[in-house]
């Protein structure tokens, strides 16, 4: 989005050469620094501004590179029932990602039937903690 509106961005050859790995290059959320076209042609990104905080997560596969989900978040909502398929390691796990990722994690939690489902004292401290 810039003063003309919302305009489609290829990459410059340069960035995309000084572009060490994926991570390096834009992703949804980054702000950049584009030359726009003289015409209705695509705007060139030639610098990618400092990012506050990342999203990632591990690519698919064996290899080690990330893959870079968002930048530039303030808040996750992370939501999740509280039914039978609650799952306190999945809430820590995406807990660990939000916090990795320098943005401040909210947690939702969905209705429970209290009949059907009991409480342990250690996702009780999970949720009071956060």
């Amino acid at each position: 989005m810039c003063e003309q509106g919302e305009r489609t961005a290829v990459v410059s050859g340069k960035l995309r050469h000084s572009a060490d790995s994926i991570p390096d290059c834009p992703a949804v959320g980054d702000w950049v620094m584009i030359q726009d076209a003289e015409t209705d042609g695509n705007a060139v990104i030639h610098h990618i501004l400092t990012r506050s905080s990342v999203f990632v997560r591990q690519s698919a596969g064996t290899g080690k590179e990330v893959q870079v989900i968002a930048a530039n978040i303030d808040t996750v909502f992370i939501c999740m029932s509280l039914n039978a398929d609650f799952n306190l390691r999945r809430l820590e796990r995406y807990l660990t990602v939000a916090w990795d990722s320098k943005a401040r994690p909210v947690i939702k939690n969905f209705s429970v039937t209290l009949k059907k489902m009991t409480l342990s004292n250690s996702m009780c401290e999970i949720v009071v903690l956060v």
